[in-house]
């Protein structure tokens, strides 16, 4: 009797570990789900990270772009801001997201033309972006010309400064687009923008080797600029 005691006892003890055991299981799988719900394309976080590349191929500047999924949130009245990380945001009638990139170009060469490709496009409906309650009639004229690509909306634009006389280009791209009319919000996580470049002779005489240090510290390629010949 008492071994058949015994022997429940531990019968029963198993039981309710198991049960235990399938409890907290449950709960681990469904903190999971919540999780997954923030985001339904069960893509990893390696690939949603933003990520910027840059290749020089030939008399070509090549600046491939990989965007995390635009952020959407509550801005009141029905209305809602877009942001994406570490992007900044336009000054217009409404904030979209933007990226620039500052590449120093390489020894005597300048943009000639900007050119856009596109991955997948993406799109979210019934959007109502809030408006700026201070936004500039129109933007104000650069020093130096902008040069335009894209269609439907989307668009990347290039431009070139010297710094003590090295060429230095602005690439912007704009990701995220949005037709009020129709209320929808469109964007493209995957860009890739090519600058066609062009002969221009730079003139270094009166570069120091502060100014050097300057640009350096100015542009996400300051490799580029270890092949400069300076006199």
């Amino acid at each position: 009797m008492k071994r058949k005691f015994q022997f429940l006892s531990v019968f029963c003890v198993c039981a309710l570990l198991l049960c235990g055991c399938g409890f907290f299981d449950g709960g681990a799988g469904g903190a999971s789900g919540e999780t997954s719900r923030g985001d339904s394309s069960g893509d990893t976080d390696e690939t949603n990270e933003t990520e910027v590349r840059y290749s020089l191929e030939g008399n070509q500047l090549i600046v491939k772009c990989h965007f995390e999924k635009p952020e959407i949130s509550g801005a009141g009245n029905g209305t809602v801001s877009v942001i994406i990380p570490g992007l900044g945001s336009t000054i217009e009638t409404t904030s979209l997201p933007f990226y620039t990139a500052k590449l120093a170009l390489p020894q005597n060469m300048t943009v000639g033309r900007v050119s856009v490709s596109q991955g997948e496009l993406s799109s979210l409906e019934w959007i109502t972006l809030k408006e700026n309650e201070y936004a500039p009639a129109e933007n104000p004229p650069s020093g130096n010309q902008d040069m335009k690509a894209g269609e439907g909306g989307f668009r990347a634009e290039a431009s070139v400064q010297k710094f003590s006389g090295v060429g230095v280009a602005y690439v912007r791209v704009f990701p995220v687009c949005y037709q009020p009319g129709e209320k929808t919000l469109t964007y493209w996580q995957d860009i890739t923008v090519t600058l066609a470049l062009e002969e221009d002779p730079w003139d270094l005489s009166h570069l120091e080797e502060e100014d050097i240090e300057e640009i350096r510290s100015l542009v996400e390629n300051p490799e580029q600029i270890d092949e400069y010949i300076i006199n």
